[in-house]
């Protein structure tokens, strides 16, 4: 669970390896020059290599090995959306940072990863509308996807959202024991004793299977 998707205080979605869809327009966007001769396989590797140093806090690093992956094949949504982590930690970029997830959203639309971490930098910057509609547009994906359906249950109440939009989420969340922290701040929110902010866990938001 967390608000706002590991890394500092604001954890967010790390892909490792997804399959994903060759880009149809790569001019639109090219974030580094491309090296023809390498493969999807050598992109797989750097951006293995970009969670390792993402794990020991090494985002520099990071960042760079990103870059490689994205060298090789810049249709790796993964290493896109893995990108957006790494430049909101070495350069505080948000505008950098939306474009990678835009990206991986577009490369891989299946994946709710991109849209749940671009739903959280729009949160962050106090777009909530736009947020809400990132959040939706992960769990149109994804309909049992705790991490979105309880960022946008948190940002509702947050918002102040009436109980008829809120409950319902808050409900799925209180029924799934997949997800410790969001069951647990659900109930709370349900009627047990409300947490707060301190109390509740920011979870890594990794996510190594996809």
């Amino acid at each position: 669970m967390s608000h706002g998707t590991v890394i500092l205080s604001v954890p967010l979605l790390l892909i490792a390896a997804t399959g994903c869809i060759t880009a149809r327009n790569t001019h639109t966007y090219q974030t580094v020059p491309v090296v023809a001769e390498r493969s999807r396989q050598d992109a797989q590797g750097f951006n293995a290599e970009g969670l390792a140093y993402v794990a020991k806090g090494d985002h520099d690093r990071a960042e760079r090995a990103f870059r490689e992956a994205l060298a090789a094949d810049p249709g790796f949504a993964a290493a896109h959306n893995n990108l957006g982590l790494a430049l909101l930690k070495t350069r505080s970029s948000p505008y950098e940072a939306a474009i990678q997830y835009a990206l991986a959203g577009k490369l891989a639309p299946h994946a709710p990863e991109p849209r749940i971490n671009l739903a959280d930098l729009f949160e962050r910057l106090g777009w909530d509308a736009e947020a809400v509609a990132e959040y939706e547009r992960a769990l149109a994906i994804d309909h049992n996807n705790s991490e979105a359906m309880g960022r946008l249950a948190y940002l509702y109440t947050r918002m102040g959202k009436e109980q008829a939009v809120v409950a319902p989420l808050l409900r799925v969340l209180a029924g799934n024991e997949g997800d410790e922290d969001w069951r647990r701040w659900a109930l709370a929110e349900l009627g047990e004793p409300r947490q707060t902010a301190s109390q509740r866990t920011v979870g890594n938001g990794a996510d190594a299977s996809r």
